[in-house]
């Protein structure tokens, strides 16, 4: 498969036809539909390529990246090449234990150790290749084995040796799946508070949470810049090593101005690492926060919002109340006389609708106040 990608075979002209129309181009999507064949990498199959009908493991798992950019260099990377599209990269990555259970999870991983953008609807195990077309197409028959871990039987030990190489990194050691974490609010959920959603503070709290300014960082200030976001992943993540910070440092390196060299990058690197090492490097907590979702829980973009949408809501309703209660408890009865929606509406401090949305909240105390001091509203009439 790898040899007809690099060199061509009968369907080359297919292929350079389907470039020249482009992706997204009627005649694009037929050929690649219609003309070109298609391989499955993560599985073998008896018959037809679904769940139940899966043999074993081929021991190699695909990553597909749709983004137009050069994937950095990794050393489990075992093949990569220009996709069909040329807009983006099809990866292969030696993997022991995969299986249907662990593939997701082990998909999302390997972006996150490859530092790149996964094709999130790619990360299907029966998941069909179309033949593409790559001459600069890169092989390393060396390449590291990723260890899956299984997630319905867990195993201690995920580092062990293969006959093609030596699993040295320290990143996996008594890690089930691999996450990348980008804050330290895994921490508030533990104990009692491990499988709830969210938490909200009545008093904010701050939490670390690195993060690369959107104007960049100029001449001057890029390698102490560099040097602190990384000190502060490779705190948040002390079970990823050195390619995890490499791959993260390309990533902040395309905001610098200019870019680091790859020496000045190592050397960064190096500092992080001997500096964690010897426990010398220190959290710095950056961002407020009055809600805090769990990041065990897969809460998409639109529950959080409307988690925080009805904790806002609640809060601004508690702060009405409040305010609205303060008013009735200090009523000046002589001044005002009686208490009614209307005279805490002519007060001018909320708004009818406001008032009237919260009155019932408050009928029962308001009857008592005034029945208390109706000697007071009496004077006032007088007056």
């Amino acid at each position: 498969m790898l040899n007809k990608i690099k060199y061509g075979d009968e369907n080359l002209l297919n292929i350079k036809k389907a470039r020249y129309f482009g992706k997204g181009h009627p005649e694009y999507d037929n050929i690649k539909t219609t003309a070109l064949p298609t391989f499955r990498f993560n599985f073998l199959y008896e018959d037809y390529a679904k769940d139940e009908n899966v043999i074993r493991p081929t021991g190699l798992i695909y990553i597909d990246v749709d983004d137009n950019i050069e994937i950095p260099h990794n050393e489990y990377i075992y093949a990569k090449w220009r996709s069909l599209s040329n807009t983006g990269y099809g990866i292969l990555v030696k993997a022991d234990n995969l299986t249907l259970d662990n593939f997701k999870d082990v998909y999302a991983s390997l972006g996150i150790i490859l530092g790149v953008k996964v094709d999130d609807g790619a990360r299907k195990a029966i998941q069909q290749n179309v033949l593409s077309y790559d001459p600069s197409l890169y092989c390393n028959t060396g390449s590291r084995v990723y260890e899956c871990k299984n997630s319905k039987k867990a195993s201690l030990n995920i580092i062990k040796e293969k006959k093609e190489c030596i699993v040295l990194s320290e990143a996996f050691t008594n890690i089930p799946i691999i996450k990348e974490r980008i804050d330290n609010s895994y921490e508030y959920f533990v104990g009692d508070n491990y499988d709830k959603e969210y938490l909200y503070f009545e008093d904010k709290v701050t939490i670390c949470a690195p993060y690369m300014p959107w104007n960049g960082v100029e001449k001057g200030n890029r390698n102490n810049f560099l040097f602190r976001i990384l000190s502060q992943f490779a705190l948040l993540n002390p079970h990823l090593g050195k390619d995890y910070l490499f791959n993260k440092s390309i990533y902040f390196n395309k905001k610098m101005n200019p870019n680091l060299t790859k020496t000045e990058i190592n050397s960064v690197i190096t500092s992080v690492i001997n500096k964690r090492k010897e426990g010398s490097l220190k959290m710095h907590h950056n961002k407020e926060r009055l809600i805090l979702f769990n990041p065990n829980k897969k809460l998409t973009k639109s529950e959080k919002s409307k988690i925080t949408g009805a904790i806002v809501g609640a809060k601004r309703t508690k702060e009405t109340e409040v305010a609205i209660y303060e008013i009735i408890e200090n009523w000046d009865f002589e001044l005002f006389g009686k208490i009614t929606q209307k005279s805490v509406i002519d007060l001018n401090i909320f708004s009818r609708s406001t008032v009237q949305r919260h009155w019932s909240n408050f009928k029962k105390y308001v009857r008592e106040l005034n029945e208390f001091n109706k000697d007071s509203t009496k004077l006032k009439k007088v007056a």
